[in-house]
């Protein structure tokens, strides 16, 4: 060994040696990998902004001790899904985020080792976990009441539009078979029929069949990329019919009426966090989502002659008048 050498080696035990206790854990702990499978149609940075300050505000820094490994994935494709969780499980990540029932199922299938922390509309129904309050022994996380929700939407739009009978639901069909627009209870008069929108160069053809379909309303029923529901919004308008959305953004736009919530992505920071820290997946109760906002258009409204009910507008937990 040069002097060179034994000296630089000296010199760093000194250092080490002058450490105190927490430093010298803190600089043997190892960083972080944290595996995200999401949706490329929320894949950007905006979407994601909450989760990335809440893990922030839980001293969880990129790049000094975490490191994020994000795959995205458009819906449906098995194939991505299955390609990503293979890279991430070789990485040997300490814990994978997964949206969406499909994600979540290829997740619970490929590792029974590394946590996995869920977004899913309906955990239990999908067959993700059996029980939300003891979720399976790698999975955990938060579970949308979408059918429920749904079964609302259908509500508010027959009291906010008591004549209607038949409604189109626009439908993102990469997202999974829409069961629960067809199997939830629905309000005595009202039919259903399914309209599937996709991406933009859908629309034209989805406004067609919803005048084809004599559709007397229109529920849009879930999600595409941020910068296209503005263009949902001017193509409904155009029909002159009264629409449900699926939450409060739609109605800043210029939509009617709309009853949901956003993905909690603060509590999935939560969950991984607590992961992060040592918590057993298993131990940790599945989440419901966040109780669904009301919001309502009053000018939108009045352009359709519509007169909203007050017990509505009291209700309502944003009005744009």
């Amino acid at each position: 060994m040069t002097t060179t050498r034994r000296a630089f080696l000296a010199a760093a035990a000194l250092y080490l040696g002058a450490l105190p206790a927490c430093e010298l854990a803190r600089a043997a702990e190892r960083m972080k990998r944290v595996g995200i499978v999401g949706w490329k149609i929320i894949s950007a940075d905006e979407y994601w902004a909450p989760f990335y300050q809440e893990m922030q505000e839980r001293s969880w820094i990129e790049g000094r001790n975490v490191v994020y490994e994000r795959r995205f994935f458009d819906p449906g494709d098995v194939g991505a899904i299955s390609a990503h969780l293979a890279e991430l499980i070789a990485l040997d990540v300490d814990v994978i985020h997964v949206q969406g029932a499909q994600a979540a199922l290829a997740a619970k299938s490929a590792s029974r080792r590394i946590p996995i922390v869920f977004y899913v509309g309906d955990a239990v129904g999908r067959g993700v976990v059996a029980n939300l309050a003891r979720p399976e022994s790698n999975l955990t996380g938060i579970s949308s009441q979408f059918v429920e929700e749904t079964a609302k939407r259908l509500e508010l739009l027959k009291q906010i539009a008591p004549r209607i009978s038949r409604v189109a639901a626009l439908y993102n069909t990469d997202l999974g078979h829409p069961t629960a627009i067809f199997g939830e209870p629905k309000p005595r008069g009202v039919a259903i029929f399914m309209v599937t929108l996709r991406a933009p160069v859908d629309l034209l053809a989805a406004m067609e069949a919803v005048s084809h379909g004599g559709a007397d309303a229109i529920l849009v029923a879930q999600v595409w990329p941020r910068p296209f529901n503005g263009e949902i919004v001017s193509a409904i308008a155009r029909t002159r019919l009264p629409a449900i959305y699926l939450h409060r953004e739609f109605i800043e736009l210029g939509g009617l009426i709309s009853f949901g919530a956003w993905v909690d992505y603060r509590g999935i920071a939560t969950y991984i966090d607590r992961i992060l820290r040592g918590a057993k997946p298993g131990e940790l109760p599945v989440e419901q989502q966040p109780t669904p906002e009301l919001a309502i258009n009053l000018r939108t409204a009045k352009a359709l002659g519509i007169t909203v009910p007050q017990e509505l507008i009291v209700r309502a937990d944003l009005i744009v008048e």
